[in-house]
């Protein structure tokens, strides 16, 4: 009974996932997540209050999972004693977050253009904070061992970067030779950085 139970949060939670990715968070009801999750909407909220509380949980969940991934990556990169083979392993990782989380970032990036929604997630950000501000020095780290003059900002000129390869992901889909881009990133980012 219990795994069943689990089943059918999950079913709610991925239906509500995917429409908040597709369709937007405002523009998605609890009775469209419960046809799609293929349960009653009486029931969609027997397991969360409002669509906040789902959204809340789906954005921990990623955040968490990704934080694991992040610190998977960080266990390989201590491995790497080249510097510039540390920073192309953590621009391969942020590819490859992308390709295989873009439903992911297409609902954060739409959330970052709704401050109301986000103001609700304040608990949960707050919550997470210590793991990101972790996960933020150790990519300083990073560029400080590469010898870079200032860290913080050539890590978020790597992850503008990126992000902009997220934007042309999201707008242009298959049409983006993604495996090109990111070897001309690779190949670019890690000759000027030798410099």
């Amino acid at each position: 009974m219990a795994k069943d139970s689990e089943n059918t949060r999950k079913k709610i939670l991925d239906s509500a996932f995917e429409l908040f990715a597709t369709q937007g968070f405002h523009d998605t009801s609890m009775s469209q997540i419960a046809q799609k999750a293929e349960v009653s909407k009486g029931l969609a909220y027997n397991y969360f209050t409002s669509k906040e509380h789902l959204l809340g949980d789906i954005l921990e969940q990623t955040f968490l999972d990704s934080m694991a991934s992040w610190d998977r990556l960080m266990g390989k990169i201590s491995t790497i004693s080249d510097p510039a083979e540390k920073v192309r392993v953590m621009i391969d990782f942020y590819i490859d977050q992308l390709t295989t989380n873009q439903n992911f970032y297409r609902l954060y990036l739409s959330l970052l253009l709704q401050p109301q929604v986000l103001a609700n997630l304040k608990p949960l950000l707050e919550k997470l904070k210590p793991r990101t501000d972790r996960i933020q020095e150790e990519s300083y780290d990073l560029f400080r061992a590469m010898g870079s003059k200032d860290p913080e900002a050539e890590m978020w000129f790597i992850k503008s970067l990126i992000n902009g390869v997220l934007l042309s992901i999201i707008t242009a889909g298959d049409m983006i030779p993604l495996e090109r881009v990111r070897q001309l990133l690779l190949e670019k980012y890690i000759a000027v950085s030798q410099n």
